[in-house]
């Protein structure tokens, strides 16, 4: 799966992780800056590489989902063995839920 590239912000945050991905890849600091100037093509491509390597951890390790807006609340849970999707929408200043139930492997029951 093609995750998006993370910004230059995000990189930034994550420049540790970065430094340590670029060296366990074989590109020390001044091959990195010596890439970044003469092969921009070649470091969006580094840069890219590692985007999927921490979506795919960010996935691996998310086990919660939240997501609150004026006129929905998402709420997920993912384990080994189940997972539970809860979508309430809000009319007239109330959230329901809708109740159904899926295990893995198995059809929706609703």
């Amino acid at each position: 799966m093609h995750y998006p590239c993370l910004s230059l912000a995000q990189l930034e945050a994550l420049e540790t992780d970065f430094v340590a991905f670029l060296i366990v890849n074989g590109v020390e600091g001044e091959t990195w800056k010596t890439i970044n100037e003469t092969n921009p093509s070649k470091a969006q491509e580094l840069a890219t590489l590692f985007s999927q390597v921490v979506w795919e951890k960010v996935l691996k390790e998310t086990k919660y989902v939240k997501r609150v807006s004026e006129t929905e609340r998402i709420f997920g849970y993912l384990g080994e063995e189940h997972g539970v999707l809860l979508i309430g929408q809000q009319k007239n200043k109330r959230v329901g839920f809708p109740q159904g139930k899926e295990t893995m492997g198995e059809q929706p029951r609703i």
